[in-house]
């Protein structure tokens, strides 16, 4: 090892919700935290910028400010234009731009002591039965764990020896950006199951909408593009954009959940979309990101504190606290998606209304032990 590295208790790789997160309890713990961020703080990301109740109930950062629409229903369509209407009530979405809300919670962490390097790319890291040591443009450091949260594309996952994702690979194509919707409810998320096995959606954001198709049907991904744009058309949103609204739009792919994926080695964990937690019907992340960033935090500061000797708790804990929720959304979407009709006539019933409000808003019972 290099006797210029510089020394941490923990490295965060990634500072978008999962990471920032993590960084921010480990700091507020005690813990010395170094983050590594491979772009300026506040990018823009493909994002529709939705938070559940599981994401903003009990978030340790304050966001309120950054809150551009408080969604309180939903319209969830089907291909013969049935359309239900699904209040949300006291459990409202609430929709912030992800670049602000990734910048806020890294922001909390360097108040609280952390490390955040932005624009400082990690480039390799070699890991040893005392820790990890990641090399960068800058230098080296060693830290006794690491936690990467590089998103579905990270780079960094073979240095650790862990698999890549094992679930279904969903693939998305949106556009966030100043639009008028005429037809459309202002404080109403839209759901629209006519894509092949996906869906498109338009969530409202104050004076932007976030339009998007996904589709979890590897054949059906080269026609997003001409998906979206006659989505668009038929939900009436106007961009004020130049040019075809969606040649404007930016594509990501998104790592569902499945429960047997390696998430740990003994001195590095993964964490957000990094460990494929996009849950499998809407493929939404943001909350299943900060679930693993605070389990994973809890992990490493139970290991600096000696109560374990390993990171082998955290894949446990995320298994049991937010495993059942994903595993059962994974059942919900193979009847959703084989039967969109039906599951959109299904959601008249009130039993099956409370059902959905349940599984998207419930937040997780999270427990350090």
């Amino acid at each position: 090892m290099s006797v210029s590295t510089a020394a941490y208790d923990a490295v965060v790789v990634g500072a978008g919700p999962a990471g920032g997160l993590a960084a921010l309890l480990m700091a507020r713990a005690g813990a010395s935290v170094l983050v590594l961020e491979k772009q300026a703080l506040g990018r823009d990301k493909p994002c529709g910028g939705g938070l559940t109740p599981r994401a903003w109930k009990g978030l340790e950062a304050d966001i309120a400010d950054l809150v551009v629409c408080t969604a309180d229903g939903s319209e969830v369509h089907d291909s013969d234009r049935t359309r239900v209407v699904v209040p949300l009530g006291e459990r409202p979405v609430l929709m912030v731009h992800r670049r602000q809300l990734d910048a806020r919670i890294a922001s909390a962490a360097a108040e609280a002591g952390a490390d955040v390097h932005d624009r400082e790319r990690a480039l390799s890291l070699q890991e040893d039965s005392q820790g990890v040591e990641v090399t960068t443009p800058a230098g080296s450091y060693r830290a006794a764990a690491l936690l990467l949260a590089t998103g579905a594309e990270g780079s960094l996952r073979d240095a650790t020896g862990l698999p890549p994702p094992a679930g279904l690979m969903a693939v998305g194509l949106e556009l966030d950006a100043p639009a008028t919707a005429e037809r459309l409810h202002s404080r109403r998320l839209v759901f629209d199951f006519s894509i092949p096995d996906g869906y498109a959606w338009a969530f409202p954001k104050g004076e932007c909408w976030n339009v998007g198709v996904l589709t979890r049907r590897r054949a059906a991904a080269p026609r997003l593009r001409a998906l979206l744009a006659a989505y668009i058309e038929r939900a009436g949103v106007v961009f004020r954009v130049d040019g075809p609204p969606a040649a404007r739009a930016v594509g990501r792919r998104i790592p569902m959940y499945t429960h047997r994926a390696m998430l740990a080695t003994p001195r590095c964990a993964l964490i957000g979309d990094a460990a494929g937690l996009a849950d499998s019907l809407f493929g939404e992340g943001i909350a299943e990101a900060f679930a693993s960033g605070r389990l994973a935090a809890h992990a490493v500061l139970a290991m600096l504190a000696g109560r374990t000797s390993d990171l082998g708790d955290y894949p446990r804990a995320l298994d049991r606290t937010v495993g059942p929720h994903l595993r059962r959304l994974g059942l919900v979407s193979r009847g959703v998606y084989a039967h969109p009709a039906f599951a959109v006539q299904a959601l008249r019933l009130p039993p099956v209304r409370s059902a959905a409000r349940h599984f998207s808003t419930v937040p997780f019972a999270l427990s350090a032990t």
